[in-house]
């Protein structure tokens, strides 16, 4: 108790000190400005100039002015529309009620608004434009969206520098170079990224933001509530940037005591509240922050040194932890049928699904016969589907797409390389080809227009796809000649759990199995052959293996009917799988002598059409040139790479991260 109360008495110390040196600098000008030397000039230089090297204005012959990028007055309600809706309703890392009364009390001349307000709104305008669909821009501001995000982005770039943001001590640029850096991620490096993370943090920590504010008896409810709301945001920012970089969290362990944000709205709080409002039972305009906060916090723990050394039980429980915070903060107020609910509950499994990957990480990639048993392999290969099937589900549903600029800032590498390895080492099984089709998902793995050029990260990837592409070509030969083989696929896949993300239907509304199946009946047959139950079975994503995980799918609704929303199909958490097989009638017809499968010869396995949201084959855009299996050199093996050193270093080869297929 001393020891906290020696710390918040040294930090407001900190904060007068700087206060005092601001004062101090300013009423010295006029003293220091006589006879000025050579040694002197470099202090004299305006903010502008000392902070362009940052963004590389300082090679600009002249700095612009400001006023030329700002939206048209009539422009600026939308784009605070939007940038609510689509970025700030995630993080709540702005107070918008106090944005709004600034812009109207301003009567659409922002030349009063101060440099550190004005660097606010132009991260608001940049944010809200890059959230937005390219069609979205078009209609409504009638130029690109590559026109407008360089316009807000040199924008805030000079406001950041104008307002000298690394010397100045304000909650409001923390605000602001927040909002930047969580849409850096779709049109910049992940290093540079991870980079300005580091700056953003530490200007965090230089106002005292990783202390909680109620440690500051001069801080009023307002400002203690927005730090905790900007820490969190960086927190966040902290994770994926350091999971992007394969680097250890800046943020470390114990370092900081803020508290998760209030569970109160955003009328509740304003910077003329005397008292603490009291916190709501229920959903609030906070409910995602503190969701995403308490998310981090576990995460946080589970990606440490500490616990990769860890058991699987306790691995298990901090998995079973994030499905808990979903359900306790959220869930259980949410109305089932509404797309926050979906979008929460998705985005759940999905986060609960990859970490059981990390939980592995160390031996995914080893050798068959190496450190993990079948059955786990098999069960880490369906969290891998889940991976790709609900990041589909997210990208492609329409109700959600305010949203999308979130998901397309992930490439789940792990589970893109693990199912391209897992699919290569088995016959080709239902469950292979429901993974062939997950992989061909649009929003999976980035084009190559949108990777680093001239990297030799991009050709291991290449091969392995390539012989990805093969092995199915030369299963499908093979199993077309071995009836009782198919039919015992067929079997085994009847009695295996499967996973419980909604499964991507290609062509309009093929499932995986009856694609499976037309690869090995004559086209004459398939009128014959029973349409398999798109219902998935409940699968335990966490249950690696199952005597050792616990079952943390089973607590938890599969969201609204499939009449409400298109991009997936609804699971019935009451249902278990029936798969029907196939009939007698058309087993036996598959033992006598194959027709000329015209409908699906094996040299158009490599070109065949899937459906809506899915490209025909794996970066098979026509600049670079499409790849073939056949001109690719077959001879590397799978324990040629190390995969593991592989996925760390693809982290950091896509500097576009823009969206690789649209609606």
């Amino acid at each position: 108790m001393k020891n906290n109360l020696f710390d918040a008495q040294l930090n407001e110390l900190k904060m007068d000190a700087q206060d005092l040196n601001a004062e101090e600098i300013e009423s010295s000008d006029d003293e220091t400005s006589f006879g000025k030397t050579p040694s002197t000039q470099e202090l004299e230089r305006s903010p502008l100039e000392r902070n362009s090297f940052i963004f590389r204005h300082n090679l600009l012959p002249a700095s612009p002015d400001l006023r030329e990028f700002h939206p048209l007055p009539s422009q600026i309600p939308f784009i605070l529309e939007v940038y609510s809706e689509n970025v700030n309703s995630v993080a709540q890392c702005v107070h918008m009620p106090t944005v709004t009364r600034m812009i109207r009390e301003l009567r659409g001349d922002m030349t009063r608004l101060t440099p550190v307000n004005e660097a606010l709104m132009f991260s608001i305008y940049y944010a809200a434009v890059t959230s937005m669909e390219d069609d979205e821009i078009t209609i409504n501001f009638g130029c690109t969206k590559q026109e407008l995000n360089m316009k807000y982005r040199l924008g805030l770039e000079h406001a950041l520098a104008k307002a000298d943001f690394l010397n100045t001590s304000d909650l409001v640029l923390v605000q602001a170079f927040a909002n930047f850096l969580a849409l850096l991620r779709l049109y910049d490096s992940p290093r540079f990224v991870w980079m300005m993370t580091g700056l953003a943090i530490r200007m965090a920590i230089s106002l005292g933001l990783h202390r909680d504010g109620s440690n500051f008896p001069n801080l009023c409810p307002y400002a203690i509530e927005m730090r905790r709301r900007a820490w969190w945001s960086l927190c966040m920012l902290d994770v994926r940037t350091s999971e992007d970089q394969g680097t250890e969290f800046t943020i470390t362990e114990g370092s900081f005591d803020t508290k998760p944000p209030s569970n109160i709205n955003n009328a509740d709080i304003g910077p003329d509240i005397k008292e603490v409002p009291a916190e709501r039972e229920g959903l609030t305009d906070s409910s995602f922050p503190r969701m995403n906060a308490q998310t981090v916090v576990i995460v946080r723990k589970m990606m440490s040194n500490s616990a990769r050394s860890s058991s699987i039980a306790e691995q298990s429980r901090l998995l079973h932890e994030i499905y808990q915070t979903t359900e306790n903060v959220y869930l259980q107020y949410a109305t089932e049928s509404s797309i926050e609910y979906w979008v929460s509950v998705t985005i759940a499994r999905l986060v609960t699904a990859k970490m059981t990957l990390f939980v592995y990480l160390p031996n995914l990639f080893s050798s068959p016969g190496e450190q993990l048993t079948s059955e786990i392999r098999a069960k880490l290969l369906i969290c891998a589907i889940e991976i790709a099937e609900y990041n589909h589900a997210l990208n492609s549903e329409p109700a959600c797409r305010r949203w999308r600029w979130i998901y397309q800032t992930y490439t789940h590498w792990h589970a893109i390389v693990y199912i391209l390895i897992e699919i290569c080492r088995n016959p080709w099984s239902p469950l292979s080809e429901r993974a062939w089709v997950a992989l061909h998902s649009a929003w999976l793995i980035p084009p190559q227009a949108q990777i680093k050029r001239n990297t030799q990260l991009c050709f291991p990837l290449r091969k392995l796809m390539s012989k990805a592409q093969r092995h199915r070509r030369n299963e499908v030969i093979r199993l077309r000649g071995n009836t009782q083989a198919v039919a015992s696929l067929e079997d085994e896949h009847i009695k295996i759990a499967l996973p419980a993300s909604p499964e991507i239907i290609s062509n309009g509304s093929e499932s995986s199995l009856e694609r499976w199946r037309r690869l090995f009946i004559e086209p004459s047959l398939n009128e014959t052959v029973t349409s398999e139950n798109n219902i998935s079975m409940q699968t335990d994503i966490a249950s690696i293996p199952t005597s050792e995980f616990q079952s943390i799918h089973s607590s938890f609704g599969h969201g609204p009917s499939e009449a409400n929303f298109t991009g997936y199909r609804q699971v019935d958490p009451g249902s278990s799988t029936q798969h029907e097989s196939l009939s007698g009638q058309s087993r036996q017809n598959i033992q006598q002598p194959y027709g000329p499968f015209d409908e699906y010869p094996v040299n158009r396995l490599d070109d065949e059409p899937f459906g809506p949201g899915i490209i025909p084959w794996l970066w098979s855009e026509e600049s670079p040139p499409r790849m073939n299996a056949d001109s690719v050199d077959m001879d590397m093996e799978l324990d040629d790479i190390d995969w593991y050193g592989w996925v760390d270093s693809a982290k950091g080869i896509q500097w576009d991260g823009g969206p690789s297929g649209s609606l």
